[in-house]
Order: C-alpha cells, then sequence, then structure tokens
C-alpha cells in the first residue's frame, strides 16, 4: 500500500528524486551534518543534540484560509460558525475533493 502511493505520487508530481527515510541513527546524524553543512541549521554547543533552524518569516507553513481538510462530516474537520465559513481550515467532502483533484490531474 505504501508503495503504491509513494509511486502513483511520484508519477503525479515528478520529483526529480525520492529518498525513502530509514529512521536509522546513521541516516538522522547524515542528514544533520548535511544541513549544518549548507548552513541550514547551526549546532547549539552548549547541550547535547540542540540545533537551532530559522526560517525566513515570509514562510507560512500553512494559510488556515487555504488549507483544506477532506472528511465525510464537516464537523469532524472544522468547527461550523454561524456565518457558516470557519476560521481553521476549508472542509470539503472527499467525493468534491475527487472532481477537484481529477480536475487538476
Amino acid at each position: 500500500a505504501v508503495r503504491d502511493f509513494v509511486e502513483s505520487s511520484a508519477k503525479l508530481c515528478q520529483p526529480d528524486q525520492i529518498h525513502i527515510c530509514d529512521g536509522s541513527e546513521e541516516e538522522n546524524q547524515q542528514l544533520l551534518s548535511h544541513m549544518e553543512e549548507e548552513g541550514v541549521i547551526k549546532r547549539l554547543k552548549k547541550y547535547d543534540n540542540c540545533w537551532l533552524a530559522l526560517t525566513d518569516p515570509r514562510d507560512v507553513a500553512r494559510i488556515e484560509s487555504k488549507t483544506v481538510i477532506i472528511t465525510q462530516e464537516q464537523r469532524d474537520a472544522v468547527p461550523i460558525p454561524r456565518s457558516g465559513l470557519s476560521q481553521l481550515g476549508r472542509w470539503m467532502s472527499p467525493e468534491d475533493f475527487e472532481k477537484a483533484f481529477n480536475a487538476r490531474f
């Protein structure tokens, strides 16, 4: 099931490469070393295994009004205020998502 998901997602998104994490300590050290060399993270020497990672303030991880949450029941995903518009995200039924997805891909 996971392999099928990765393969179908790769076919859809066409990434240059895919890395599947194995969760090993060796992999962790490789990732930390690479990010430190690239200047993405900085080691905090007073503490063991403590790192500083700064991001651009303009880099927003999630904008609630543009976040779509897909569930069978709207109340499972977002509170529904009297105005009908949630501040936490936009709800979409699985059927509507399927239509929107197929229209784009």
